[in-house]
């Protein structure tokens, strides 16, 4: 759902909301996710968020976006799933 509502405001040109929004899934979305992740039952789900995360992290810009000392930790864990 979240990658669909970004393909939204990519697609609408809306580029300056869309990275607004990558940034708020790296700083809100994904620590959060990652912590379910580490004890979920299921491996698809690491698995899944890890492509998810890798796909956010590549995104042209998001290298510059700040992300604190424990959402940077838990984007760069999730990214390895």
């Amino acid at each position: 759902a979240m990658a669909e509502g970004l393909g939204v405001l990519e697609g609408s040109g809306h580029s300056a909301a869309a990275a607004a929004r990558v940034g708020q899934m790296l700083r809100m979305d994904v620590p959060r996710l990652a912590e379910i992740a580490r004890t979920h039952p299921d491996d698809e789900y690491r698995r899944t968020l890890g492509a998810f995360a890798r796909d956010l992290l590549s995104r042209p810009g998001t290298a510059r976006l700040p992300l604190d000392g424990s959402a940077a930790t838990a984007v760069s864990g999730a990214a390895l799933w």
